[in-house]
């Protein structure tokens, strides 16, 4: 009978399991080679290696099961993804700050055309956001980011512009706080910010919140219709891209 001594140090419960494999199989081979003249016709050798080669050959049969598992998930995963182009979306929304309304009551209509094509939430853009030209089409930079801890500072960085709308997205800015659609903070502190998110949260009407929601659950809609082909479901997402905003 073979005992094996079950203390084992700090370093040896970090070994991953093969190398665990690889020792025990070591071990026992050690003693066979120990007490293999024992035995006539080099029998406990035989033996060993009989054994060696079906646990080596059940492990190998593990991690092909496994290997083959992981490869049927992936390609599950890839050919359930969908593709679904917001090309119409962006453009509308370039369109919209490329050509500013005339009256002030479109004005949620640019304030979801910026968050559309530079990412930023709807409080930022309403309140905090700043925007500055950087000299190129594709970025601007932003400061006035609200997802922080009190008493972290973010200074002002470059961030994406989509469909080259730099100049666009900073007079679309300017066009809400020219239009008194902004509540901007007192200053750049933490709480000032927060406050005047609050504030804006109080007086922004729901008709934002409402559109903000059809956004939502549109892109819902299409998600949970992957029969599509990419095709039809551009053509979906071109029918009702400006609907979105009736």
């Amino acid at each position: 009978m073979v005992i094996f001594n079950s203390d084992r140090s700090c370093s040896d419960h970090l070994l991953p399991k093969s190398n665990w494999r690889s020792q025990i199989l070591k071990r026992i081979e050690k003693m066979v080679d120990r007490d293999n003249d024992s035995y006539p016709d080099n029998l406990l050798s035989q033996t060993f290696k009989l054994f060696y080669d079906s646990v080596q050959a059940s492990f190998a049969d593990v991690q092909r099961q496994k290997a083959e598992s992981s490869n049927k998930s992936l390609n599950q995963r890839q050919n359930n993804a969908i593709d679904i182009k917001v090309v119409n979306l962006i453009q509308w929304a370039k369109g919209r700050l490329v050509t500013l309304p005339e009256v002030p009551s479109l004005w949620h209509q640019v304030a979801v055309a910026l968050m559309i094509l530079t990412g930023r939430r709807q409080s930022e853009i309403m309140s905090s956001a700043k925007f500055s030209p950087v000299g190129s089409d594709s970025y601007v930079e932003f400061s006035g980011q609200l997802k922080r801890h009190d008493g972290e500072t973010v200074g002002a960085y470059e961030i994406p512009a989509l469909a080259n709308s730099a100049e666009a997205v900073i007079a679309g800015l300017q066009w809400l706080e020219d239009n008194n659609k902004r509540v901007a903070p007192v200053d750049q502190s933490y709480q000032s910010q927060q406050a005047a998110v609050m504030q804006q949260k109080l007086t922004t009407p729901i008709a934002l919140l409402v559109i903000l929601m059809k956004l939502k659950l549109f892109a819902a809609k299409v998600s949970d219709r992957p029969q599509l082909h990419p095709p039809r479901r551009s053509a979906l997402l071109k029918s009702r891209s400006t609907d979105l905003l009736d």
